[in-house]
């Protein structure tokens, strides 16, 4: 892709397609619906296309088995829902089509890109992700996107796709002020972005970001514990006043929920589902290897299968709150294989790195504690293209980053 606006067409058309083109409602729900495969087809053309063509970059790719085992582990599952569920084979791939996202990683290679136009993409979807989530939160119940909306511990709680932008642009710019002493501007972001997913009402991503950020400043700030402990009681103590004054009822429905599930104890839904999901793995050990594979849904490719998930989400056993598990029983011991490999990898690269890459490895880490509830690396595009772009930028190293955080 020598062309230079071809191969910017095709890098942004993809990460508006991870978020559904932030399922906007005047876009059209025809259009949204379907831009996830349509992400997916122009990665499959351009990869095939490139194979007969020299396009592909020289720099090593120290990633190249990532997406390899992702597609083993696709066809693994596709057999154990052969054989426990009786779900054709084609039914299973189209369900989990999310997972080809991880071909971006090589899609990158491909076309190239420089390490600050990547940053730069990243923060402009992050800042897209504010202003809309923003809007939509602020004229509730008046709706503008298509995604789902239920009021819960906020306001409103909005399921819309992309808030790994924002995570990414927090953790990189915390690090950057941290470590690496840059502009006074990177920190506003870092600190504006950590007031904002407070009000995206989960939990485990703010407990994960917030103790990235912690990780980060006691590993290599220069302050003493002291100064420390001072900065982030102040900071403590004036983010529930910033966000009372936007939501008066949000810190106080976190809290409430919160004490609600622990006086759960052994009823919390969570601990059911994971024993039920455990027992059916048990009824069926191949799946143990193989895993179950994903249920289809839809009027055209509904399955057996597709049917008593529905069953199960209507009993609120849902999947998906089980993070790594999940995951696990979905795809089996080749999900396992890849988790493990890729955080192998990830560690021996890391050690090569200067001390601008040094924040991949904290976004690996926020992620992987985001997955312990949620899972992330199978069912969040924009998440997957974050890692495939991380894994990118590790593999050139030590190039110049200059003006890298403007």
């Amino acid at each position: 892709m020598q062309n230079n606006l071809l191969r910017k067409s095709a890098l942004w058309f993809l990460l508006l397609c991870s978020v559904n083109f932030f399922e906007l409602g005047f876009i059209g729900e025809a259009i949204v619906s379907k831009a996830e495969v349509a992400g997916i087809a122009l990665l499959l053309a351009i990869i095939i296309f490139s194979a007969f063509t020299p396009l592909a970059s020289t720099t090593e790719r120290n990633f190249s088995f990532i997406p390899t085992i992702v597609v083993l582990a696709i066809l693994a599952s596709c057999v154990g829902a052969q054989i426990i569920h009786e779900q054709p084979f084609f039914y299973s791939l189209l369900a989990s089509r999310i997972l080809f996202y991880y071909l971006f990683y090589h899609f990158l290679h491909i076309i190239k890109p420089s390490r600050e136009e990547l940053l730069k993409a990243i923060f402009l979807m992050a800042f897209i992700y504010v202003i809309i989530y923003s809007i939509q939160y602020l004229i509730y119940p008046r709706q503008i996107l298509l995604t789902r909306m239920a009021e819960d511990r906020a306001k409103v709680r909005i399921r819309l796709p992309g808030y790994s932008y924002v995570l990414f642009a927090i953790l990189f710019s915390t690090y950057f002020f941290v470590v690496i002493k840059k502009k006074l501007t990177v920190i506003m972001v870092g600190i504006f972005g950590s007031v904002f997913i407070i009000f995206l009402g989960t939990r485990i991503v703010m407990v994960s970001t917030y103790l990235s950020q912690m990780v980060m400043f006691m590993t290599h700030s220069s302050k003493s514990v002291f100064q420390f402990l001072v900065i982030a009681i102040i900071l403590m103590s004036a983010v529930p006043i910033v966000v009372d004054r936007i939501d008066p009822t949000l810190i106080d429905n976190l809290v409430r929920h919160t004490q609600n599930d622990q006086k759960k104890k052994d009823d919390y839904i969570r601990i059911i589902a994971f024993e039920y999901y455990l027992d059916k793995m048990k009824l069926n050990p191949i799946s143990f290897i193989t895993g179950h594979g994903n249920p289809t849904g839809g009027e055209k490719f509904t399955s057996d299968y597709s049917e008593e998930t529905n069953i199960e989400k209507k009993a609120g056993l849902f999947l998906d709150d089980l993070g790594q598990f999940g995951s696990y029983y979905r795809y089996g011991i080749m999900y396992l294989l890849f988790i493990i490999l890729l955080y192998i990898q990830v560690w021996k690269v890391s050690k090569k790195q200067n001390a601008n890459n040094g924040f991949i490895k904290y976004w690996f880490g926020l992620i992987l504690l985001i997955s312990i509830t949620i899972p992330v690396f199978i069912t969040h595009p924009d998440v997957i293209l974050i890692i495939c772009i991380c894994m990118y930028l590790a593999d050139l190293g030590n190039e110049n980053t200059q003006n890298i955080s403007q």
